[in-house]
């Protein structure tokens, strides 16, 4: 299927002053730049971190952990459920620590039995929060606003998206406080509209090992600059800014208004968030058919932000994973998942095959390479 490109990627090594990115130190303040645009433009800005999150554990059975978690900030509060899916091998051994798979689409049903016996039999916790008791996934605007969180801080800019990314890193501020979770290795993972939502935790929060957006597309791993297939057919064709603003406008921050018909013209592009992630591993799983999630163009943005790993030293940790199928969150992408997991634990190198590049005629949408590796 034939795409558009709209205008090349912004450049992830040129400074605000002009200057290219040279050293550790110029890259730390060149992510700070693209912090403050990529997030404040595009999602509003994040919540602030509350005054103080405490989990509450409200059952505990064999297999399954259930918490409160409570922010409070000025005096007011925000709770909501965090499930745990715990191995079985954890009773009979409590001083063992396990990686952990926290999702944040409690109101699908993605992570289904399957997929959790799956993970509990590769020793990896299950972890599930609803994104949906935090903010209404709703489009009716004046009903977000009165979503729990915009109770919380009252006047706040951030969007949904940034609204649902906040839930991952309160989620995680309490699994950090768990003697059986290992903190090292927390892997966040999300689908569709939560798969946007896990690529601005993993952007914001630097405590998740592995950051996993399935199947996101626009305003996730996805490329504005990039529309793939035919314009005038909305049912063969990639999500436009357009199409986003117009069922969902409380999921973005109200400065991506300017931009809508004029994608080009976005300060910034997906790579931006993706080059956040980084050091870490970021890996993006998408199916070949889900047109509409753009595959082309996430890989697009992979590719660009793969520059910013390998400047770093760290180019085998950003991957992708492209199965037959469409739309969905599958067993097998949470597979993958666990097997990306299961390298780090044992100290190997991830599957070559998550760093091919099956879409090599859009590399001309990045023309800026780092310089040197540090």
């Amino acid at each position: 299927m034939k795409g558009t490109v709209l205008q090349n990627l912004p450049d992830l090594f040129l400074m605000e002053s002009g200057k290219k990115v040279a050293s550790h130190e110029d890259w730390k303040a060149r992510r700070e730049e693209l912090e403050r645009l990529a997030i404040g433009t595009g999602y509003g800005g994040m919540p602030p971190k509350p005054d103080s999150t405490e989990g509450e554990l409200l059952s505990a059975g064999p297999g399954l952990h259930v918490y409160r978690v409570i922010a409070r900030s000025g005096g007011r509060d925000l709770s909501f459920e965090l499930k745990l899916f715990i191995p079985l091998k954890f009773h009979g051994n409590e001083g063992k620590q396990f990686p952990v798979i926290l999702e944040g689409d409690g109101c699908w049903r993605c992570l289904t039995e399957q997929v959790i016996e799956n993970l509990n039999r590769r020793d990896i916790i299950a972890a599930q929060f609803n994104r949906t008791a935090i903010v209404k996934d709703v489009d009716d605007t004046s009903e977000v606003l009165k979503s729990p969180l915009y109770r919380l801080f009252p006047g706040i800019e951030a969007g949904s998206l940034a609204g649902w990314a906040w839930g991952f890193s309160r989620s995680i501020d309490v699994l950090e406080t768990l003697p059986f979770v290992d903190p090292r290795c927390i892997a966040i993972t999300g689908h569709s509209r939560g798969g946007k939502a896990v690529l601005v935790a993993g952007a914001v929060d630097e405590r998740p090992l592995i950051v996993n957006p399935n199947c996101s597309g626009a305003g996730g791993a996805g490329c504005w600059r990039y529309h793939l297939g035919d314009e005038s057919n909305r049912n063969s064709r990639s999500e436009f800014l357009s199409d986003l603003l117009a069922n969902f406008p409380n999921w973005m921050g109200k400065g991506m208004m300017e931009f809508r018909d004029h994608e080009g013209r976005i300060p910034f592009d997906q790579h931006y968030l993706k080059a956040l992630v980084a050091p870490r591993y970021f890996l993006q799983t998408d199916g070949l058919l889900d047109f509409w999630a753009n595959p082309p163009g996430s890989h697009a943005t992979l590719m660009a932000a793969r520059e910013v790993y390998r400047f770093l030293g760290a180019a085998d940790r950003i991957l992708a994973n492209y199965r037959n199928g469409g739309h969905e969150h599958s067993a097998s992408d949470f597979g993958v998942l666990a097997d990306l997991i299961g390298w780090i634990m044992s100290g190997i190198t991830p599957d070559k095959r998550l760093q091919e590049d099956p879409f090599p005629n859009l590399d001309g949408l990045f023309v800026n390479r780092a310089y040197n590796v540090c």
